[in-house]
């Protein structure tokens, strides 16, 4: 089964992964569409959060076209620091 998994994320990595969520897109794509959101909230130099990208993109690939689960990054580092404030983010990565 593992096997498959890893062919999966080979076969997919080109394409884009988990969806990149801001201050501007935030709302409109996951409070507003009624989809179940899993979102990770993470900072680039992060060593864990590096280790999860390949994982959490295969996901986000999984889920691309999905019309009822979107999966997300908001960067805590960058515009979405107000976001990771607003969600109460006190390490990285964090999951919700």
């Amino acid at each position: 089964m593992l096997r498959g998994l890893t062919l999966l994320a080979v076969a997919t990595s080109a394409s884009a992964g988990a969806v990149d969520l801001t201050l501007d897109n935030f709302d409109t794509l996951i409070t507003k569409t009624g989809k179940a959101a899993l979102v990770k909230f993470f900072a680039p130099w992060c060593g864990h959060c590096k280790k999860i990208k390949p994982d959490w993109d295969a996901l986000g690939d999984i889920y691309a076209d999905s019309k009822t689960v979107l999966i997300g990054d908001v960067d805590c580092t960058a515009a979405g620091k107000p976001l990771c404030e607003k969600y109460g983010v006190r390490g990285y990565p964090t999951l919700k």
